[in-house]
């Protein structure tokens, strides 16, 4: 007290039961006067030892607290001490106890340790002024001297200069924060330093300059002036609260307890709990605030299985703190972070919760957030309203193959396809086609409601209801439904390519049919591989269902035969009958294209010289009588009337190309007799003509310099006339006598090597046979290892 008494009081903490709020019981235990009417400047207590040190006056007075506060003997004289402190470092619950004291005449300080009995002096630090206030961390003593702040290390004597201050406007303040760190009061600033001097932090700008006294409770620092208590986080340096306090002599931290003083009272400061502050400054919208706090608390005070536990609470609590002003963003990244509930967000959007869907919020209960639903943030806003919804939409798409919803998979799947539909968009499409868990019944009415006709079909394809999507494309091809989203005809075709009810296939391939041949008959060319054989789509069956639509008979009887390399002689003849009917319709049209004309010829022609597995006779006597010289002279060619056919090129088309090439055609595979056999009968139809036509000179000699031809010699000289010169043929005697020659020269050589060979044979032969071999009765033979 101000007159030199010690008073020992018991607090006792305790809980009201009606409010819930903390009391203390105080009763008095001891007293005792120390002889001096000067007032008590500072108290240090070693709990451990039960003794506790007074300074008043500069004079320090050694207590036992257990003993009616008798006055013990230190051992040692503790006079003109201006201040004392103790290792704040050591654990509270450690036996040794050292304490500092600051000796004012001798500018040093002394560290002693206690004992039961007294003070033994550990060592001298010298100081180069007089320590006013100093705080102990270790080895480090951060102290106060009348104009400056200095670092000094007992166990190296090193001091380092913080700042200096003004005396006179200003009380000095030294604080320990944490170990190593340290807050001194420099006029209106409260800095934090660290061992070495360095700032660890940005300052805290005091709202008074009478700044008395200070605390620390973490993470925030109370300064005491004249007028209040103010509150000041250590984690922003932002002044969170102020206590109005008139007339306040002393504050100090205790543990978890903050007391503050007056002349007549003492009062204890306690924190919030970290769950009500965190909470307050969510619903205060500082939520970045309340979720640091909550880190650096929750890390604190509890072990790590808590910490996880309360951590999942603060995300998600902080998810509805940004989604009450419409962060959608950031709600989605503390939901996923906290790991919540599902449901907890599908509760919020009552137009879109499954029929089934019971739910009773536990978050409710505990006042975790007030949005009861989506509607109290949207407020009729459309732009937020669309945002909400993308923010469910990217949220339940993100985690519906996560852990986070097993055992939800149908609500999940269920809002995201009315989500999608809502919105058209190509992944309700996705979504349907994919393994999902849609709630069918509720889904099917909903996308009916919605109009989304192609999403509707899938449904009802997921539900193994094929025909009722294939009615429900029917009418969008055919105009009475109406799906911009649908991907078109083509998309049914694919369809009914892969499914496998033939009876149904068959149904809506007439359809299809109609519509459009050339597209609908890959229903029938496009099928799996794996198929399992079925009467109803045999080639046959198909034929004959094919037989009234001509286009889509002739472009599956080409699958059949160029695709799958069918060799069956009837399907040969039906599709080059059909091409030929083609091309003659075409010729009689008259406004049929020459293009169109000349694709539709290629088709048969190419038919014709590929394949030998039609009937001939048959196609001749549909082409004799038209003018399509060159497919009757391909069809002359299979039957090897290889002379008409070469008259019917040279003289009818005179296409003395394609005359060429009819040879080199019909000569592969063949020996060299019958190649210069064609090339032979072909110069005779340059040379020979009927009807006593002109001979063609220009062909006959380009024939015989072409490389690609091949002749006798001595026929060909037979053949061209008396009157040529030696000149015009000159190309085709030179190339011949040096192929002649070449051709004997390689037979020599070839004969040749023969005979070597057949002399090195026999050599071998005589050699093997010269020799007798002995064979004894139980040698066994090499191949099949019988004696």
């Amino acid at each position: 007290t101000s007159d030199c008494l010690v008073v020992h009081y018991q607090l006792k903490e305790g809980t009201s039961p009606l409010s819930g709020r903390i009391t203390f019981q105080c009763q008095q235990l001891n007293r005792r006067g120390l002889g001096s009417k000067k007032p008590v400047s500072q108290l240090l207590l070693a709990s451990l030892l039960s003794r506790l040190f007074v300074l008043s006056d500069g004079i320090v007075f050694l207590l036992k607290t257990h003993q009616s506060l008798q006055i013990v003997d230190p051992g040692v004289k503790l006079k003109g001490i201006s201040a004392m402190c103790h290792n704040e470092s050591l654990n509270p619950s450690q036996t040794k106890f050292e304490i500092c004291m600051a000796y004012s005449r001798k500018k040093l300080v002394t560290i002693y340790t206690l004992t039961e009995e007294r003070l033994v002096v550990l060592r001298d630090v010298s100081f180069p002024d007089i320590v006013i206030t100093m705080i102990r961390d270790g080895p480090d003593i951060c102290a106060a001297l009348p104009s400056d702040y200095c670092l000094v290390d007992i166990t190296t004597n090193r001091k380092i200069d913080i700042c200096s201050y003004e005396s006179e406007t200003t009380r000095p303040i030294v604080k320990r924060i944490n170990m190593g760190e340290f807050l001194i009061r420099q006029g209106e600033l409260g800095l934090f330093v660290d061992e070495s001097g360095q700032a660890t932090n940005q300052p805290l700008n005091w709202s008074a300059l009478d700044i008395r006294f200070a605390a620390y409770s973490f993470p925030y620092v109370l300064a005491m002036s004249t007028r209040d208590v103010t509150v000041y986080s250590v984690l922003d340096q932002e002044r969170k609260q102020s206590i109005l306090f008139q007339g306040g002599k002393v504050l100090g931290d205790f543990g978890e307890r903050v007391l503050v003083a007056s002349d007549r009272r003492v009062y204890a400061l306690c924190p919030v709990p970290f769950d009500k502050q965190v909470q307050t400054l969510f619903s205060q919208k500082k939520i970045a605030e309340g979720l640091q706090l909550a880190k650096i608390g929750f890390g604190l005070s509890l072990d790590e299985a808590q910490q996880r536990q309360k951590m999942r609470e603060v995300e998600q609590q902080a998810g509805f703190a940004y989604l009450s002003v419409a962060d959608f963003d950031s709600a989605a990244k503390h939901f996923g972070e906290g790991d919540i509930d599902v449901r907890e967000l599908v509760a919020l959007f009552p137009k879109l919760v499954p029929r089934k869907f019971k739910f009773t919020s536990s978050l409710y209960e505990d006042k975790s957030h007030v949005i009861s639903d989506i509607d109290t943030i949207v407020k009729g806003n459309p732009t937020i309203e669309a945002k909400a919804n993308r923010f469910l939409m990217d949220y339940l798409a993100d985690i519906r193959l996560k852990p986070a919803a097993y055992g939800r998979r149908e609500i999940v799947d269920t809002v995201l396809l009315k989500l999608y539909a809502n919105l058209n968009l190509p992944d309700l499409h996705q979504l349907i086609a994919s393994e999902n868990c849609c709630a069918i019944d509720e889904s099917i009415a909903y996308l009916k409601e919605a109009k989304q006709c192609h999403a509707l079909a899938l449904m009802h394809c997921s539900n193994n209801d094929a025909e009722s999507a294939l009615g429900i494309w029917k009418a969008i091809v055919d105009g009475e439904m109406a799906d911009d989203s649908f991907p078109g005809f083509s998309y049914v075709v694919e369809f009914l390519s892969s499914f496998n009810e033939h009876e149904i296939v068959l149904k809506y391939a007439e359809w299809a049919l109609n519509k459009n041949q050339e597209e609908a008959v890959k229903i029938f060319t496009d099928r799996p591989h794996r198929e399992a054989p079925s009467s109803r789509l045999s080639p046959e069956s198909i034929l004959k269902f094919l037989q009234p639509h001509s286009t889509a008979l002739k472009l599956y009887l080409q699958c059949l035969i160029f695709n799958k390399k069918v060799e069956d002689e009837k399907l040969h003849t039906k599709l080059a009958l059909l091409y030929l009917d083609e091309v003659l319709v075409l010729k009689s049209d008259k406004g049929a294209s020459r293009e169109k004309i000349l694709a539709a010829r290629y088709q048969l022609k190419h038919l014709l010289e590929c394949s030998s597995r039609y009937q001939v006779s048959v196609l001749l006597d549909r082409i004799r009588g038209t003018d399509l010289h060159a497919e009757c002279a391909v069809l002359y060619g299979k039957m090897g009337e290889h002379k008409k056919a070469l008259n019917l090129l040279v003289h009818k088309l005179q296409d003395y190309h394609q005359a060429e090439r009819y040879c080199v055609l019909n000569s592969q595979g063949k020996d060299r007799t019958f190649q210069r056999h064609l090339f032979q009968e072909l110069l005779k139809a340059y040379l020979q003509p009927i009807d006593s036509e002109v001979p063609l000179v220009a062909p006959a000699v380009d024939l015989l310099n072409s490389h690609m031809a091949e002749f006798d010699a001595a026929q060909v000289l037979e053949l061209i006339p008396d009157s040529w010169s030696v000149g015009l043929v000159s190309t085709f005697l030179t190339r011949s006598l040096r192929l002649s020659l070449s051709r004997s020269r390689t037979s020599k050589i070839e004969r040749g090597l023969a005979r070597g060979e057949r002399v090195q044979q026999h050599g071998i032969h005589r050699y093997s046979t010269a020799r007798a071999i002995a064979v004894a009765d139980d040698r066994q033979c090499q191949v099949c290892g019988r004696p």
